[in-house]
């Protein structure tokens, strides 16, 4: 049997780390084609929070882009129905405009998304996932949460 820690670079190693963590919390993998409608995206620019899309149109005339985010496709892909939660993993590319020279770049993200009817169980389950994504990366890591409801509950009990 081969010793792919020898052949694979370190974040190769990360991302089938990340995956295989993911997947033992019962996340399945999500995969989406490179792009979407470009409307997707120019609904939801405040989520995105970007103004520069790569856009292009197909051959059937319709105007595309390529994906500057991966939250977006699993959500539109994703069922919502009462009292199911869907947990996915997905490693993907996403194109987004550099800050540092305003080029676009092609990014790689790992990660996961829990989306539907979520209660306390799963927003602790994702805090502890993003626990253990960072001590996969590095074991010199920061996690900083920040959620005005938890500000405002802290604020109330405190008064």
């Amino acid at each position: 049997m081969k010793d792919y820690n020898k052949i694979l670079k370190s974040d190769e190693r990360a991302v089938f780390d990340l995956l295989d963590l993911y997947s033992r919390y019962g996340y399945s993998r999500f995969k989406s084609g490179k792009f979407e409608e470009y409307e997707l995206y120019a609904r939801n620019r405040d989520f995105i929070g970007q103004d520069a899309i790569l856009t292009f149109t197909d051959s059937f005339g319709r105007l595309m882009a390529l994906k500057p985010d991966v939250t977006l496709s699993i959500a539109k892909n994703s069922s919502d129905e009462p009292g199911v939660v869907n947990r996915f993993s997905y490693n993907d590319y996403v194109y987004r405009r550099s800050r540092e020279d305003r080029t676009f770049r092609e990014i790689n993200q790992t990660g996961i998304e829990c989306i539907g009817d979520i209660g306390s169980y799963d927003i602790c389950e994702v805090i502890i996932l993003a626990v253990k994504s960072l001590e996969t990366i590095s074991s010199d890591y920061v996690l900083d949460i920040s959620h005005m409801g938890i500000v405002r509950g802290l604020i109330r009990e405190l008064a």
